[in-house]
């Protein structure tokens, strides 16, 4: 198999055009390959972990000692360091021989673009080793020529009239989507992208990363890998730049296309928008400017009318629920819309159950003077399966605990009847590891409610 990289590692550096073309298809198909989500929603570890840890033939142990220390022209010991190596070089080298915002105009560069995301994509050897060599200060360089050059030219709809055509807007297409591969689950990479000024350069560029619907995806596919786990990017998302922020465009997009969803158009974006936004929620001002949108009550009024139509949008709602209920400010918001709650769909009104437990921690007082809610929660416990049960249960405590008239209120309501029979129920099931859990804190819930 070493073999087969080193063809293409030689056809990838050789002058010849046909070769270099080839050699690029065969590993974007390669890397696209390894990346295949099944049908399960998984992906071969195995087949990344090889594709990442082949041996670079070239390597030595002198060589393999001088791969990290700091030099640009270190000598890759993986050969997918060599793949990255030659795809940077192609990369920077069609960029300083053509105008930045030209460069889609060489035939090669959408080639090299494409097979280095792709790369990317699968490969974290493979952005460790473009952290190394410094390729997010190059990156980030080409997009603010891009973003310069579009500025002079004015405003989008007056200058771009085929936009799918533009040269301009290719080159912003493939830059959006080789940055985005960059930060696939690498922390180092968002960092740097975060201290490099990626937020301004994308504030600047908003207008025209969404005319089509193209850009659109990738810029949201961008957005969606920068906010997963980084905390610096989080900072960035609520950075103002001439009156616009990251964050309440992508809130204005996800209402936007909610108001467009439909049964014969996809609801990708829109899934994008909500997961983004979700990815935010444990930062305080990225929170309050979500909740300050009415973002939740949006989708909400959406997931309601359209609840025929598969559940997708649904489902992402009740996680972003979870995720700012977490907090007081979020908790509050999510009991504003209590009157409605009950209008959910049943399998997303069981998967809401969990931020319901985090309102009763942070508003006890307000779901103990909610009779529909109380009803909601004696319900689960009565009828829904083993998860709505423990987080039926886990708000019950939350309400309960210290608290003498809340367990009045709650045994009257029929709350804590409904937490017995409950416990009667997971007695007589079987004997799994995850209703033993669910047993020990109903039962846990049950002392609480009794004790006076």
């Amino acid at each position: 198999m070493t073999s087969f990289f080193c063809c293409l590692l030689q056809s990838l550096e050789t002058d010849q055009e046909e070769l270099r073309m080839a050699a690029l298809y065969c590993l974007s198909q390669l890397a696209q390959s390894i990346h295949k989500i099944h049908q399960d929603k998984s992906i071969d570890a195995s087949l990344v972990q090889y594709f990442d840890n082949i041996k670079s033939p070239c390597s030595s142990s002198e060589l393999s000692q001088r791969s990290g220390s700091g030099d640009h022209e270190c000598h890759p010991e993986y050969m997918v360091e060599e793949l990255c190596k030659v795809l940077i070089t192609l990369f920077m080298k069609i960029e300083l021989e053509t105008m930045r915002y030209q460069c889609s105009q060489d035939e090669l560069w959408p080639r090299v673009c494409s097979c280095l995301a792709s790369v990317l994509a699968v490969s974290c050897r493979g952005r460790l080793y473009g952290i190394h060599v410094d390729f997010p200060r190059v990156l980030l360089a080409s997009l603010q020529g891009v973003r310069d050059h579009l500025s002079v030219l004015g405003k989008p709809v007056e200058t771009i009239r085929n936009a799918n055509h533009s040269p301009t807007m290719r080159v912003l297409y493939w830059m959006l989507m080789v940055i985005g591969s960059c930060m696939v689950d690498c922390i180092a990479a968002k960092e740097c992208f975060a201290d490099g000024g990626i937020s301004a350069s994308l504030n600047r560029l908003w207008p025209w990363c969404m005319i089509t619907d193209q850009l659109r995806r990738a810029t949201l596919i961008l957005l969606f890998n920068f906010t997963n786990g980084c905390p610096k990017a989080w900072s960035c998302m609520c950075t103002c730049v001439g009156g616009r922020c990251l964050l309440g465009e992508v809130c204005t997009l996800c209402a936007r296309e909610c108001t467009l969803q439909s049964s014969t158009r996809p609801c990708s974006l829109l899934l994008l928008c909500i997961h983004t936004l979700r990815h935010c929620a444990d930062h305080a001002q990225c929170r309050s400017n979500i909740l300050k949108s009415d973002i939740l009550l949006v989708l909400f009024k959406s997931i309601i009318r359209e609840r025929g139509r598969g559940g997708s949008t649904g489902v992402c709602w009740t996680r972003l629920a979870c995720a700012v209920s977490r907090y007081s400010d979020g908790s509050a918001a999510l009991l504003s819309l209590r009157a409605q709650l009950p209008s959910l769909p049943p399998n997303l009104l069981g998967l809401a159950l969990p931020a319901l437990a985090h309102a009763a921690h942070h508003h006890r007082q307000t779901l103990l003077q909610a009779p529909d809610l109380l009803e909601l929660l004696a319900g689960t416990l009565l009828a829904g399966d083993t998860t709505e049960m423990v987080s039926a249960a886990r708000a019950v405590w939350a309400l309960a605990a210290n608290n003498h008239k809340a367990k009045l209120l709650l045994r009257s309501a029929g709350v804590a009847a409904a937490v017995q029979s409950a416990l009667q129920r997971l007695r007589r099931a079987n004997k799994d590891p995850s209703s033993q859990r669910a047993l020990e804190l109903l039962t846990y819930t049950n002392t609480v409610l009794q004790a006076t």
